[in-house]
């Protein structure tokens, strides 16, 4: 099946298929790949956006290098392009290379990242795209994924084609080193569902405490040096599952749908005089939406996001702040999105069973 799946992909972006590599997971393939780019460099620092999953960064950490970080940008929740602009050419002779995440699905102007992908070209550093969240976006003209020297994508959880694991890597640079990155040696260690158990667990709690008072996000340093083996776990992905699913996306027009969703979210907030207490992003065609994602203060984040779980209503609280945990340098937006942040699902399913009620709830609760 990987063959039919490896057809369909290429198809898709329209690219030769031996510029694909698939893993198991979109963390093995970052992995790996830092493994193999920091064999042809001696620098060693990754630069990030401070508000990520932490997997890519972790998987920085776990191949012996260091993740540094630029702030987001408020308005699109993406790497803030004028302080990007300035840690490169600051760091310019120790980045190895600049991961840019397309964060819920949204995507730059063409402008903002041809201006990074210059910057990296003229100083000798690989620009990846993190397009885990973002499958069938477009960056003006050109499909998220084609723009960088390497992308990766994740068919993980939730994800716009969700196949509970899996993933691949696009090389736009060098089809030759394929054949390298695929030799790169994994050891798998043994892992019993307590410890999985455990270290979920532990994450939420610290995050719990976390959203009420900053200081304990110093307690997810630890935890991520235990968690090391849960990230190496060997996983066997239902390819044939995967393949099916990416054929219903792309048949039934799923990028389209869920961008539908997401703008009557938004319709419906600024009809009903919600948007006097919720800040909603300037959506965009370009957009592949993830989750829909708004702003509130506070007090009403958490307060609502209770109410919310309370009646069976899937939202989500993404992501914690991962530059101020990793560097202890402050990143202020990307506190703001950890602490006022609700993150709206828009998948079809989701959409039809929680978004009347999601209103509902939302107007009841600003009267």
């Amino acid at each position: 099946m990987i063959s039919e799946l490896r057809k369909e992909i290429s198809n898709f972006f329209d690219i030769n298929d031996n510029k694909i590599i698939f893993f198991e997971r979109a963390f093995m393939s970052l992995f790996c790949l830092f493994k193999f780019l920091s064999k042809q460099s001696k620098r060693k620092k990754i630069l990030f956006t401070s508000s990520t999953c932490q997997s890519p960064v972790l998987a920085c950490y776990f191949a012996n290098l260091k993740p540094i970080f630029s702030d987001i940008s408020l308005d699109n929740f993406l790497m803030n392009n004028h302080e990007t602009l300035k840690i490169i050419e600051n760091e310019k002779n120790d980045i190895l290379a600049v991961v840019y995440v397309y964060l819920f699905g949204h995507t730059p102007d063409g402008k903002s990242l041809n201006a990074i992908k210059s910057k990296c070209q003229s100083n000798n550093i690989f620009l990846i795209e993190d397009v885990a969240q973002a499958f069938g976006a477009m960056c003006g003209e050109i499909k998220c994924g084609l723009i960088g020297d390497y992308s990766i994508f994740s068919f993980g959880y939730s994800k716009q084609i969700d196949g509970n694991g899996g993933g691949f890597l696009i090389n736009n640079r060098d089809i030759n080193q394929n054949k390298y990155l695929n030799k790169i040696k994994i050891n798998y260690p043994y892992i019993n569902e307590h410890q999985s158990i455990n270290f979920k667990e532990n994450f939420y709690e610290i995050r719990k405490k976390s959203l009420e008072n900053i200081n304990y996000l110093n307690d997810f340093m630890s935890l991520f040096d235990q968690s090391k083996v849960l990230y190496f776990k060997k996983i066997n992905p239902d390819w044939d599952i995967i393949y099916h699913k990416l054929i219903t996306y792309n048949n039934d027009n799923m990028t389209e749908i869920r961008n539908d969703n997401a703008s009557k979210y938004e319709y419906e907030i600024i009809k009903s005089g919600l948007d006097e207490f919720i800040s909603i992003p300037k959506l965009n065609s370009d957009y592949s939406i993830y989750r829909y994602t708004i702003l509130l203060e506070k007090r009403h984040s958490i307060n609502l996001s209770n109410i919310l779980r309370n009646n069976e209503i899937d939202c989500s609280n993404l992501y914690i702040p991962i530059g101020n945990i990793f560097s202890g340098e402050n990143f202020p937006n990307s506190i703001t999105l950890y602490q006022s942040s609700i993150n709206l699902w828009v998948s079809p399913v989701a959409f039809a069973k929680n978004f009347h009620k999601t209103i509902d709830i939302f107007k009841k609760y600003f009267e």
